[in-house]
């Protein structure tokens, strides 16, 4: 590594029965009563387990503040993202343009982001992709059923 990359990691809990009940990142209460939900479902209790145990974890506390930070498209000019969506319960980071160099704390920061998924994979899914400069250059990792959240592909076009 060392080249250019495109970097991508994404990172979802698993839709639950709740999902639609949200409204603005929150479950309408009165909507879990209707539907017997007394308490919240395991993928809810998951998925705030996973965001509180990053918040604090030393190795990912660089990845954390920025992904917090509200930086969204167009960071760094480069068509950079970094988002938090609580609606959706989705980490979105997209580096368009990276010298991608796991040396380098901020880079060990969001793999440790991404691994720290692992315990978690029933009930959040997670992918990490990154295509370097070279054709052969492509790098997969994938936590739950995370191929369904994106891909790479490669393709000519003609201007």
């Amino acid at each position: 590594m060392g080249c250019r990359s495109e970097v991508t990691i994404i990172i979802e809990a698993k839709e639950d029965r709740t999902f639609t009940l949200l409204r603005n990142g929150v479950v309408d209460e009165n909507l879990r009563k209707v539907h017997g939900l007394d308490e919240p479902t395991k993928e809810e209790e998951k998925w705030a387990m996973f965001l509180g145990e990053v918040a604090v974890n030393p190795e990912t506390e660089l990845a954390w503040r920025e992904i917090c930070s509200d930086i969204s498209e167009g960071c760094n000019g480069f068509g950079d993202t970094l988002e938090l969506d609580k609606e959706k319960r989705r980490i979105t980071i997209d580096f368009a343009i990276v010298k991608w160099d796991e040396a380098w704390d901020n880079i060990n920061s969001y793999m440790a982001l991404f691994h720290s998924v692992k315990p978690y994979e029933d009930y959040i899914d997670a992918i990490y992709l990154r295509v370097g400069e070279d054709l052969e250059d492509m790098e997969e990792k994938i936590y739950g059923d995370g191929y369904n959240l994106a891909s790479i592909e490669r393709s000519i076009k003609i201007n």
